[in-house]
């Protein structure tokens, strides 16, 4: 039999065919738009496997290769000019895998700790953080938008939980055309909550999933007027450095190289579009540059318990409920996506401006993958946030 999973991120919502029982059953659909631009860009995405980047805490498994092969396959398919994969298995071990190049103008080879915008990936932390608020007795999920946003609409019947599982209903203010038109101007949380508080709603609170930007650009500054400290500050103490995040930075803000994406150019090759977007734009949603290696270190510590109490960790995987009784596939803030192994955990992130990503651990099977490139097409999550399931699922 065959299993059509979606997983929603954002508007994209990308398809994985997973095999319940032969290898031949788990593959993923070719990319309508492959033609003459992943022809012509082939030499870009040669790499010999000797190139292969391997964990020093792997153990040998034997499927190296194989992980190595579906990394390049996606890298190929979006099309991309570099990737990297991280991967734990259900025995602990880990793999990591780099192809291509990160800068194709300083010709720099991708490496497992190349650095990516992880865009709505992003938005795990900024749940873990209003999370870790809750444990610690300052938030409740049930506390009303209205206690810092009083003037916002419907802020009295919107819960905190709402903007985790995006069941408030209110609208994206990154869809805003006007928004749109200037993605890459400067823009303030202050001027992103008043674009969204003048669009029509996308449905009564609790009533519909809707995924919207503005509930993450909301959750940040909640965290900001709860804490006193910037959502920088909080993401550096609280995550990165007690985690050991030491590749993982706030693009636009931390004085680091700012990490490059590219989209094709209709003539065989790919433009730098690094440009297209400012970082204030997506802040709390999606202003996160990160690893492979980090990002697998990051759900490996939501996973160990090692960021929330065992009770929110549960809360954050649990459906949300409609107010109907129904729940959706979506927890507080992450999706969840149901597969014939039970539910598939995680994030994606893009595709936008030369970044693609995805970061997803199957419980039943205890298995971590994520894998990014800098590159995005339309395609683009279907084909990364297949890459390496087929092998982990086969070797068990």
């Amino acid at each position: 039999m065959r299993l059509l999973v979606k997983w929603s991120n954002g508007t994209t919502v990308f398809a994985v065919l997973l095999g319940a029982c032969a290898p031949s059953l788990f593959d993923v659909a070719e990319p309508s738009d492959a033609g003459s631009d992943e022809a012509a860009v082939a030499d870009l995405l040669s790499v010999d496997t000797a190139t292969l980047a391997i964990d020093a805490t792997a153990s040998p498994h034997g499927d190296e290769a194989q992980l190595f092969a579906e990394l390049q396959k996606a890298q190929a398919q979006v099309p991309a000019p570099g990737g990297a994969m991280a991967v734990r298995r259900a025995d602990g071990t880990f793999w990591s895998g780099a192809v291509g190049d990160i800068d194709i103008v300083l010709a720099t080879k991708t490496s497992p700790d190349s650095r990516f915008r992880i865009w709505s990936i992003s938005k795990t932390m900024t749940a873990a953080i209003a999370l870790q608020l809750v444990d610690e007795g300052k938030l409740a999920l049930d506390d009303p938008l209205s206690r810092w946003f009083p003037q916002f609409p419907k802020s009295a019947q919107i819960k905190l939980r709402q903007l985790l599982s995006h069941t408030s209903g209110i609208p994206d203010y990154f869809t805003d055309p006007a928004v749109v038109a200037a993605w890459a101007d400067f823009w303030t949380p202050a001027q992103m909550i008043a674009v969204a508080a003048r669009l029509p709603r996308l449905s009564e609170p609790g009533v519909a999933w809707n995924y919207s930007n503005t509930n993450y650009v909301l959750l940040g500054r909640v965290i900001e007027m709860t804490t006193g400290n910037s959502l920088s500050h909080e993401l550096h103490t609280r995550l990165f450095s007690p985690l050991g995040l030491h590749n993982t930075f706030i693009w636009g803000e931390d004085q680091v190289a700012p990490a490059r994406g590219y989209e094709t150019n209709g003539q065989g090759g790919f433009v730098d579009v690094l440009e297209k977007v400012h970082p204030s734009v997506v802040w709390a949603t999606g202003q996160i540059v990160s690893t492979a290696e980090d990002l697998r270190a990051w759900c490996s510590a939501l996973i160990e318990g090692k960021v929330l109490s065992d009770s929110m960790r549960q809360a954050m995987v649990q459906p949300a409920p409609l107010s109907s009784g129904a729940t959706v596939n979506w927890g507080l803030g992450v999706a969840i996506t149901p597969t014939q192994w039970g539910p598939l955990i995680g994030h994606g992130g893009g595709p936008l401006h030369g970044n693609s990503g995805t970061m997803a651990y199957l419980p039943s099977k205890k298995l971590l993958v994520v894998t990014l490139v800098n590159g995005s097409s339309d395609n683009a999550l279907s084909v990364v946030g297949a890459a390496g399931w087929k092998t982990l699922i086969e070797e068990q």
